[in-house]
């Protein structure tokens, strides 16, 4: 479940909305046409578990889509192809260890609220995006009492679950027209396997727009 870190960010989310006004007074509808580009960025990757937990580097790549819904309210939808990681039990002497790299296809159903003067096209951007990710590949790493190591698929059965669903919250900056930067961070509802423990983690993603 989300923690305390989350929630607090929903709070000011919601407060900075309360008191935000768009820059433009007129009502900005569907008439303007979408927009498409690509996006990259890295990811640092964590769990819910809290002991014997290390986060991992992540990557993703991808493409992205905006549309202007009303005011400066934008869809922007994205997807893209993305590898994250968790390992557990390395800090702990004898212990069993476990090592996983998966890849999976990353859907976004952003939902961004852009604010700054749209004639220069740069301002502060924040955001609310809910996403799913669908395993396709990857590996799993384990270690045993006794020293004895495995390597199996991240998804196999009894490894990871295929699909995970959860909620990004961040803020961006438009640069220009063409260029955003956005810091999102994301956690997960589903649970990882059959254990009792979920992803969370920081998105640094670069978007360049057609």
């Amino acid at each position: 479940m989300p923690n305390k870190f989350v929630i607090l960010v929903c709070l000011c989310f919601a407060s900075f909305l309360a008191f935000a006004q768009p820059y433009k007074s007129e009502v900005i509808n569907s008439r303007k046409p979408w927009d498409f580009g690509f996006r990259v960025g890295g990811s640092y990757d964590m769990t819910t578990l809290r002991q014997a937990s290390e986060a991992q580097w992540g990557y993703k790549i991808g493409f992205v889509a905006e549309k202007q819904l009303i005011y400066n309210v934008c869809f922007q939808p994205s997807v893209s192809f993305l590898s994250k990681g968790y390992k557990y039990g390395y800090s702990l002497p004898n212990a069993p260890t476990e090592k996983a790299r998966a890849y999976e296809i990353e859907g976004v159903a952003g939902l961004v609220m852009k604010f700054g003067d749209p004639r220069e096209q740069t301002g502060l951007i924040i955001g609310v995006s809910p996403y799913f990710t669908y395993g396709i590949g990857g590996s799993m790493w384990r270690k045993d009492t006794a020293g004895v190591q495995t390597k199996e698929g991240a998804f196999a059965q009894n490894n990871m679950n295929t699909f995970d669903l959860g909620f990004q919250l961040g803020t961006g900056y438009d640069l220009s027209s063409h260029f955003e930067l956005g810091l999102y961070y994301y956690f997960g509802l589903m649970k990882i396997k059959s254990y009792n423990f979920l992803f969370k983690g920081v998105q640094l993603h670069f978007t360049y727009f057609l």
